[in-house]
């Protein structure tokens, strides 16, 4: 259960700094000028610190059954394949519902076109935070109960 954590929780922060980056090119930027601010360089901070935080994890938790380039589909049994199987279906639901209403949310709104940039950054980094989210849980939900 650990892996899964750890890997969705750094998932959610990547997904996190790639929104404020883009939000912030989105914004900052001209027609013809793009400016990538200080969250490129913080979210590239990231993707190297995880991914040397996930090579760690991967020595460290072999036991565990933690593989580096598996991620959090890492299996060590036929429980966690039964359990992983299960949340990975139940986290494709909730994204296909939260992106249905997204899509609502888009026809019925009459926005500018960085308003409309900003809020299509922001639903569908949030689709892919609800599916890391739904995966974690369902993870968890399943694990104390197989």
């Amino acid at each position: 259960m650990k892996k899964i954590i750890f890997e969705q929780i750094g998932n959610i922060g990547m997904v996190l700094l790639l929104m404020a980056a883009l939000v912030q090119t989105v914004t900052s930027s001209s027609r013809n000028t793009i400016l990538l601010g200080n969250w490129w360089f913080i979210f590239l901070g990231w993707i190297i610190l995880f991914g040397i935080l996930k090579y760690l994890y991967s020595k460290t938790a072999r036991k565990g059954g933690y593989s580096f380039m598996a991620g959090e589909f890492s299996i060590q049994d036929e429980r966690e394949r039964a359990v992983s199987n299960r949340a990975t279906v139940f986290a494709y639901k909730m994204t296909i519902i939260f992106l249905i209403c997204a899509i609502l949310i888009f026809a019925v709104l009459n926005l500018e076109v960085v308003q409309l940039k900003v809020l299509g950054i922001v639903l569908l980094s949030s689709g892919i935070i609800i599916g890391f989210l739904a995966y974690m849980l369902a993870w968890i939900f399943y694990d104390l109960r197989i």
